[in-house]
């Protein structure tokens, strides 16, 4: 008998040539590692553990004079965390209020 594994998708390391991307003006960056195995033609994931502190950075990216009409304003930044599990996607608003009744003060999301 042959097991039947899933394909696995290999991050590419051959990027196009900048004059072929466009990139948004900003990007934001989940600064911790994406799990390896993740099937083909899946989106990357990346597994978050209970208790842990993540930072996230916003790059700008624009080029100096590109979108003057963005520079010296104010950007509004809108970051949602979901659970990939579809199970606990429909409990969701009972998942955040469970944390804040056992972590009173404390914050889901430091500004820094």
């Amino acid at each position: 008998d042959v097991l039947a594994l899933p394909i696995f998708k290999q991050e590419d390391s051959s990027l196009p040539p900048e004059s072929e991307t466009k990139n948004p003006p900003f990007q934001y960056v989940l600064c911790t590692a994406t799990s390896p195995a993740v099937k083909l033609h899946d989106e990357t994931l990346t597994y978050l553990n209970q208790g842990q502190s993540y930072e996230v950075r916003m790059l700008d990216n624009r080029k100096p004079g590109e979108l003057p009409e963005i520079t010296n304003k104010m950007v509004k930044s809108v970051v949602r965390v979901v659970f990939h599990d579809r199970r606990l996607q429909y409990t969701e608003h009972q998942q955040l209020e469970g944390w804040r009744w056992n972590r009173p003060g404390d914050r889901l999301l430091d500004i820094g």
